[in-house]
Protein backbone atom coordinates (compact mmCIF):
# COMPACT_ATOMS: atom_id res chain seq x y z
CA UNK A 1 0.00 0.00 0.00
CA UNK A 2 2.63 2.30 1.03
CA UNK A 3 4.76 1.64 -2.12
CA UNK A 4 1.91 2.54 -4.26
CA UNK A 5 1.16 5.66 -2.75
CA UNK A 6 4.80 6.66 -3.02
CA UNK A 7 4.34 5.67 -7.08
CA UNK A 8 0.89 7.40 -7.09
CA UNK A 9 2.92 10.76 -5.15
CA UNK A 10 6.19 10.12 -7.24
CA UNK A 11 5.91 8.35 -10.18
CA UNK A 12 10.08 6.91 -9.64
CA UNK A 13 10.87 3.30 -11.39
CA UNK A 14 12.17 2.25 -7.66
CA UNK A 15 8.68 3.25 -6.50
CA UNK A 16 7.69 0.98 -8.80
CA UNK A 17 9.60 -2.04 -8.50
CA UNK A 18 8.88 -2.13 -5.00
CA UNK A 19 5.56 -1.99 -5.07
CA UNK A 20 5.35 -4.90 -7.82
CA UNK A 21 7.35 -6.89 -5.64
CA UNK A 22 6.09 -6.20 -2.46
CA UNK A 23 2.58 -7.46 -4.37
CA UNK A 24 4.15 -10.65 -6.03
CA UNK A 25 5.24 -11.37 -2.44
CA UNK A 26 2.02 -11.12 -0.62
CA UNK A 27 0.98 -13.03 -3.87
CA UNK A 28 2.49 -16.30 -2.86
CA UNK A 29 0.41 -16.83 0.07
CA UNK A 30 -2.70 -16.39 -2.72
CA UNK A 31 -4.53 -19.49 -3.69
CA UNK A 32 -4.91 -20.13 -7.50
CA UNK A 33 -6.87 -23.12 -7.38
CA UNK A 34 -10.51 -24.49 -5.41
CA UNK A 35 -9.82 -27.17 -2.99
CA UNK A 36 -12.34 -29.90 -2.95
CA UNK A 37 -14.08 -30.54 0.24
CA UNK A 38 -16.50 -33.15 1.45
CA UNK A 39 -19.92 -32.95 0.69
CA UNK A 40 -20.65 -33.20 4.39
CA UNK A 41 -18.69 -30.22 5.68
CA UNK A 42 -20.12 -27.09 5.94
CA UNK A 43 -17.57 -25.50 3.09
CA UNK A 44 -18.47 -28.53 1.22
CA UNK A 45 -22.20 -27.84 0.97
CA UNK A 46 -21.79 -24.58 0.20
CA UNK A 47 -19.57 -25.24 -2.70
CA UNK A 48 -17.09 -22.72 -1.22
CA UNK A 49 -14.26 -21.94 -3.69
CA UNK A 50 -10.96 -21.20 -2.25
CA UNK A 51 -9.58 -19.73 -5.39
CA UNK A 52 -8.45 -15.92 -4.24
CA UNK A 53 -7.88 -16.30 -0.63
CA UNK A 54 -5.11 -15.97 1.47
CA UNK A 55 -3.28 -18.33 3.75
CA UNK A 56 -2.60 -16.77 7.10
CA UNK A 57 0.59 -18.33 7.30
CA UNK A 58 2.95 -21.66 6.70
CA UNK A 59 2.21 -22.60 10.81
CA UNK A 60 -1.12 -20.93 10.37
CA UNK A 61 -3.29 -22.69 7.57
CA UNK A 62 -6.30 -21.40 7.25
CA UNK A 63 -7.67 -18.78 4.57
CA UNK A 64 -8.28 -15.10 5.68
CA UNK A 65 -9.71 -11.90 4.06
CA UNK A 66 -7.00 -9.80 5.09
CA UNK A 67 -5.70 -9.28 1.47
CA UNK A 68 -8.77 -7.26 0.78
CA UNK A 69 -7.20 -4.42 2.53
CA UNK A 70 -5.33 -2.99 -0.55
CA UNK A 71 -7.82 -4.39 -2.89
CA UNK A 72 -7.50 -0.57 -4.27
CA UNK A 73 -3.86 -0.45 -4.57
CA UNK A 74 -3.88 -3.63 -6.49
CA UNK A 75 -5.98 -2.41 -9.12
CA UNK A 76 -3.86 0.78 -9.46
CA UNK A 77 -0.50 -1.02 -9.59
CA UNK A 78 -2.73 -3.28 -12.08
CA UNK A 79 -3.55 0.21 -14.36
CA UNK A 80 -0.13 1.26 -13.97
CA UNK A 81 1.46 -1.57 -14.90
CA UNK A 82 -0.71 -3.36 -18.01
CA UNK A 83 -0.34 -6.65 -15.63
CA UNK A 84 -3.31 -8.20 -15.86
CA UNK A 85 -2.80 -10.86 -12.94
CA UNK A 86 -2.75 -8.10 -10.73
CA UNK A 87 -6.25 -7.66 -11.33
CA UNK A 88 -7.49 -10.91 -11.73
CA UNK A 89 -6.10 -12.14 -8.73
CA UNK A 90 -7.87 -8.92 -7.13
CA UNK A 91 -10.90 -9.71 -8.54
CA UNK A 92 -10.90 -13.52 -6.98
CA UNK A 93 -9.84 -12.01 -3.74
CA UNK A 94 -12.76 -10.53 -3.01
CA UNK A 95 -15.02 -12.71 -4.76
CA UNK A 96 -13.58 -15.36 -2.35
CA UNK A 97 -14.63 -13.47 0.60
CA UNK A 98 -18.02 -12.55 -0.74
CA UNK A 99 -19.23 -15.89 -0.70
CA UNK A 100 -19.82 -16.68 3.16
CA UNK A 101 -21.75 -13.11 4.23
CA UNK A 102 -24.90 -14.45 5.86
CA UNK A 103 -27.66 -13.37 4.13
CA UNK A 104 -30.18 -13.49 6.90
CA UNK A 105 -30.37 -15.21 10.73
CA UNK A 106 -29.97 -18.82 10.26
CA UNK A 107 -27.98 -18.33 7.06
CA UNK A 108 -25.36 -21.47 7.87
CA UNK A 109 -26.40 -21.19 11.25
CA UNK A 110 -25.17 -17.01 11.29
CA UNK A 111 -27.07 -14.05 12.14
CA UNK A 112 -27.62 -11.64 9.44
CA UNK A 113 -24.08 -9.97 8.19
CA UNK A 114 -21.93 -12.13 9.86
CA UNK A 115 -18.36 -12.52 8.81
CA UNK A 116 -16.17 -15.75 9.92
CA UNK A 117 -12.64 -14.89 10.03
CA UNK A 118 -11.05 -18.07 8.90
CA UNK A 119 -12.05 -20.67 6.37
CA UNK A 120 -10.26 -24.09 7.12
CA UNK A 121 -8.92 -25.64 3.84
CA UNK A 122 -6.37 -28.05 5.63
CA UNK A 123 -6.97 -29.92 8.87
CA UNK A 124 -5.11 -27.55 10.61
CA UNK A 125 -6.77 -26.30 13.99
CA UNK A 126 -9.83 -27.57 12.89
CA UNK A 127 -11.37 -29.75 10.41
CA UNK A 128 -10.88 -29.28 6.47
CA UNK A 129 -14.03 -27.73 5.61
CA UNK A 130 -15.23 -26.13 8.84
CA UNK A 131 -14.77 -22.09 9.81
CA UNK A 132 -14.59 -20.31 12.38
CA UNK A 133 -18.07 -19.76 14.39
CA UNK A 134 -17.58 -16.62 15.20
CA UNK A 135 -17.88 -13.20 13.22
CA UNK A 136 -15.59 -10.86 13.77
CA UNK A 137 -16.07 -6.96 12.55
CA UNK A 138 -12.29 -6.40 11.52
CA UNK A 139 -13.53 -9.44 8.65
CA UNK A 140 -17.10 -7.83 7.65
CA UNK A 141 -15.41 -3.89 7.81
CA UNK A 142 -12.34 -5.04 5.28
CA UNK A 143 -15.05 -6.77 3.09
CA UNK A 144 -17.42 -3.41 2.68
CA UNK A 145 -14.38 -1.61 2.51
CA UNK A 146 -13.32 -3.73 -0.61
CA UNK A 147 -16.50 -4.38 -1.97
CA UNK A 148 -17.33 -0.31 -1.52
CA UNK A 149 -14.26 0.20 -3.16
CA UNK A 150 -14.48 -1.87 -5.97
CA UNK A 151 -17.39 0.04 -7.09
CA UNK A 152 -15.16 3.63 -7.84
CA UNK A 153 -12.54 1.92 -9.65
CA UNK A 154 -13.34 0.93 -13.63
CA UNK A 155 -11.56 -1.94 -13.86
CA UNK A 156 -13.48 -3.50 -10.94
CA UNK A 157 -17.22 -1.37 -11.20
CA UNK A 158 -17.73 -3.14 -14.58
CA UNK A 159 -17.78 -7.03 -13.33
CA UNK A 160 -21.09 -9.18 -13.69
CA UNK A 161 -23.10 -9.53 -10.79
CA UNK A 162 -23.52 -12.86 -8.60
CA UNK A 163 -19.86 -13.60 -8.34
CA UNK A 164 -19.03 -16.67 -6.16
CA UNK A 165 -22.28 -16.59 -3.32
CA UNK A 166 -23.82 -20.09 -2.33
Amino acid sequence: MAYTALLVADDAPEWLDLARRSADWMLTFRYTYDVEFSPRTLLGRYGFRTRGGDQASPSNQHLHSYGLVCLPEMARLARRTGDSYYLESTRENLDCFRQFVAREDGDFDAYRGMVSERFYQTSCFQAKGMLLTLSHAWCAGLLLYAAEAALELPELADRPEGGSTP
